[in-house]
């Protein structure tokens, strides 16, 4: 992702055809979304949106487990300077280049234990 570093995302959404990137990482202008799902890395994953920052990585999402919500980090400006909390009940935009293409219900993916 830079030169210094190459986090291993759980989910990355990139650019390009099937097989682009077997014999290499993507770059941040080839990525357009970075998910960590985190249940005790919480705090070392919020780290990490400095590096993905640097990279150019245009979108990241940290799925936390502990407080059972979505933390949606935008990048419009060079940097992830807000972060969007989501809860279960929310949905989260899909934006890839700008554009919304299209939605998630939180409560299809994140549901709490009972």
């Amino acid at each position: 992702m830079t030169s210094d570093s190459v986090p291993e995302s759980d989910i990355t959404v990139v650019r390009g055809e099937r097989g682009t990137y077997r014999g290499k990482h993507p770059t941040g202008r080839e990525t357009a979304l970075v998910i960590e799902v985190a249940e005790s890395s919480v705090s070392l994953d919020r780290k990490k949106a400095a590096i993905y920052a640097r990279a150019g990585i245009p979108e990241y999402w940290i799925v936390n487990l502990e407080d059972w919500r979505l933390e949606r980090m935008p990048q419009p400006d060079g940097t992830f300077a807000k972060t969007e909390t989501l809860h279960v009940s929310d949905s989260v935009p899909v934006t890839i280049d700008g554009v919304v293409v299209g939605t998630v219900p939180l409560n299809n993916v994140l549901t709490p234990p009972t």
